[in-house]
Formats: structure tokens, C-alpha cells, sequence
């Protein structure tokens, strides 16, 4: 994935800098509309690397390892947590149905929790 160095400064000032579309418009000389324009496409293009990089053969290979059952708590406890961030982040911007890393992460957390719920892990 490549991205232009006016779309990783439009994304770095929508999202560290938290500034609007209008005042990051005026900063580069084109409209609000037209910087929202242009840090959407950077969302997508974010997501869709991510997705080409989840389907790479190396990323498709099943691990297999052992845990503790305190272990695999901790886990589940971290992704709900994770989970639970990142939806209030993606919220914000309508698009956690969209994005691989919560998607993954979601799959994850459900199957997870499915394994610890014969031991009542609450």
C-alpha cells in the first residue's frame, strides 16, 4: 500500500490531531468535502492491505499451541477489551463493520469465549 504524502498528513491530522475536514481543507487549499474525500480513500486503502495481508499463505497457516486456562481468560478478557476500544474508535467514524483488524479480532474473541464456556470463566 502506498499513500501520497498529502494523504498521510490529512490522516495524521484527522486522527492525532483531531482536526476537522474544514480546517484540514484550508490547510491544503481544497474544500472540507474534498479532504474528507481524500482521508476516506486512505480508510479504504488501509483496509484493504490489511485484508490482502490476512490472506497472504504465511497468515493463513494454523498455529497450533497450548494454553492455560488462565491464560486463554486472560486472552479473552484482552480481546473484549480490545474489542470494546476499538468499536468506541470506530463509532466515532461508522466503519468498525469495515475494518479487518476488528473483524479478525471479533472471530477471535467469539470463538474464544465459546472454549471457555463449559469452565464458566465469569
Amino acid at each position: 500500500m502506498t499513500l501520497t504524502k498529502r494523504e498521510l498528513e490529512i490522516a495524521k491530522l484527522r486522527e492525532k490531531e483531531k482536526q476537522t475536514f474544514k480546517v484540514i481543507g484550508k490547510h491544503f487549499g481544497i474544500s472540507a468535502s474534498r479532504a474528507s474525500r481524500i482521508y476516506h480513500l486512505v480508510q479504504r486503502k488501509r483496509r484493504t492491505a490489511k485484508r490482502q495481508a490476512l490472506l497472504l499463505p504465511e497468515n493463513q497457516v494454523i498455529l497450533s499451541f497450548s494454553l492455560s486456562r488462565g491464560e486463554a481468560i486472560v486472552l479473552d478478557k484482552l480481546l473484549s477489551a480490545t474489542l470494546e476500544g476499538h468499536l468506541d474508535y470506530h463509532l466515532q467514524i461508522e466503519s468498525h463493520k469495515l475494518d479487518p483488524d476488528y473483524l479478525c479480532a471479533a472471530k477471535l474473541q467469539k470463538r474464544l469465549s465459546a472454549l471457555l464456556q463449559p469452565f464458566g470463566t465469569e
